[in-house]
C-alpha cells in the first residue's frame, strides 16, 4: 500500500513537459484553493488536472491575465502585484511587480529582439513606471516615466518604444522610453470607437490594438496606419486575444442584448469568421493555441472548458473543471485560460474573493 501511494505522488509531481506515461491522478488542491490567486494545469489528453500552484498574491489579485510571446514558448500569467513565467524545462519564475508598492500593471509583453518581459502601469504615486526584466539571469530594470493625464493607456512595443492614448483623445503617440525627445504623433482614429477601454501591442509586435466602447482598430505600429475598424460593441473586462503571429483576434461582443459572444477575426483583412455561437454571462474566458489551429472557451452553465477546431469549427474535447460540483473548488472562480507552451495542457488561473 505505501509503495503504490508512492507512486501516486510521484505522478502527481512529473512536471508537465514530461513524455506521457500513461492516465495521472488529478492534483490534490485541497489546500491551494483556498489561496487568493492559483494555477492549475489541465492535461488535454486526459482532461485531467495534473498540477496546482499556488500564485503567492500578497495582495487583491485583480484581474488575472495570460501573456504569451511571439513564439509560444513562454507564457506569463500577471496579476497586480508579480506575474509568474512558464517556459519548457524550466521551473516557474516569480517576478514581483510592486517591489512593495501598490502597483497595477497596464499591459505587459515578451520582447521579440531580446526576449525581455516588460511590464508598464501606475505605482501608488501616480507615476508611470517601466518595468523590464532579463530572465536568465533574473534582473529587473525600472524607468520612470512621470506623470501621464490619467487614465492615459500605455502598451509597450518593440525596440523600448511606448504607445500611449492621452486621456479624452483618440491620439496615439510614439515615445521611447530610453529617449528624452518628445512623443511624436503616430495616427489619430477616425473611427468613433466610444469610451476607450485598452491598449494592447500584438505578441508579434506588428500590431496595436485599441479597444472601445464601440468597436476595435488594428494599426500597423510602425507606420501608424490603420489596417481596419469595426463597429462591434465590446465589453470593458475582456481583454483582446491575439494569436501569436497576428493571423487572429479574439473579442468578446456585447452584441446579443441577453449575453456576450465570440467573434473571430483575421487580423490581416479584417474578416470575420463564421463560427458557432459561444456566449459568455459573466465571464470572457478565451485562448488561442500556439500552432493557431485551436482555441478554447468557459462554458460558465457546465463548469467546463470547451476546446475547438478553427479549421472544422467543431468540438474536440471538453475538460470540467469541477470534479462533481463546485464545491470541489472552494469559492475559486477562474479568470483567465491559455495553452501552456508545449500545447499540451490548459492553464486555468483562479482569484478566490473570498481572501
Amino acid at each position: 500500500m505505501s509503495r503504490i501511494l508512492a507512486l501516486l505522488l510521484l505522478g502527481c509531481l512529473v512536471w508537465s513537459g514530461a513524455p506521457e506515461q500513461g492516465p495521472k491522478p488529478r492534483a490534490d488542491w485541497t489546500g491551494i484553493k483556498d489561496s487568493m490567486s492559483w494555477v492549475g494545469h489541465w492535461d488535454l489528453k486526459t482532461g485531467r488536472c495534473v498540477k496546482a500552484q499556488d500564485l503567492q498574491a500578497r495582495s487583491s489579485a485583480g484581474p488575472l491575465e495570460w501573456v504569451v510571446d511571439s513564439q509560444h514558448q513562454r507564457v506569463a500569467c500577471v496579476s497586480r502585484d508579480t506575474a509568474w513565467i512558464y517556459s519548457p524545462g524550466s521551473p516557474p519564475q516569480c517576478l514581483p511587480l510592486s517591489e512593495g508598492l501598490e502597483y497595477w500593471p497596464g499591459t505587459s509583453r515578451f520582447s521579440n529582439d531580446d526576449g525581455r518581459f516588460t511590464s508598464v502601469g501606475a505605482s501608488l504615486h501616480t507615476d508611470m513606471d517601466l518595468l523590464t526584466w532579463d530572465t536568465h539571469p533574473l534582473r529587473m530594470e525600472t524607468r520612470t516615466l512621470g506623470r501621464f493625464p490619467n487614465p492615459t493607456m500605455l502598451a509597450p512595443m518593440e525596440g523600448g518604444r511606448l504607445a500611449t492614448i492621452p486621456s479624452g483623445t483618440r491620439d496615439i503617440y510614439e515615445w521611447h522610453a530610453n529617449s528624452d525627445k518628445p512623443a511624436k504623433l503616430l495616427t489619430t482614429l477616425k473611427a468613433d470607437l466610444g469610451i476607450l477601454y485598452r491598449l494592447t501591442s500584438s505578441p508579434d509586435g506588428r500590431w496595436l490594438v485599441v479597444q472601445g466602447q464601440r468597436g476595435v482598430s488594428l494599426i500597423e505600429n510602425t507606420t501608424g496606419i490603420v489596417a481596419w475598424s469595426n463597429l462591434l460593441p465590446t465589453i470593458p473586462y475582456a481583454r483582446p486575444v491575439i494569436s501569436r503571429t497576428s493571423k487572429y483576434i479574439l473579442l468578446i461582443s456585447s452584441e446579443e442584448p441577453a449575453s456576450s459572444s465570440l467573434a473571430i477575426y483575421e487580423c490581416k483583412t479584417g474578416e470575420r469568421l463564421s463560427f458557432p455561437l459561444v456566449s459568455f454571462r459573466e465571464s470572457s474566458l478565451v485562448a488561442v493555441s500556439g500552432d493557431e489551429r485551436f482555441i478554447a472557451t468557459f462554458d460558465e452553465d457546465h463548469g467546463q472548458i470547451v476546446v475547438w477546431n478553427l479549421a472544422t469549427r467543431k468540438k474536440v474535447r471538453s475538460i470540467p473543471l469541477f470534479r462533481g460540483s463546485e464545491g470541489d473548488l472552494g469559492n475559486s472562480i477562474p479568470v483567465a485560460i491559455t495553452f501552456s507552451p508545449d500545447g499540451k495542457q490548459l492553464l486555468v488561473a483562479f482569484i478566490n474573493p473570498q481572501c
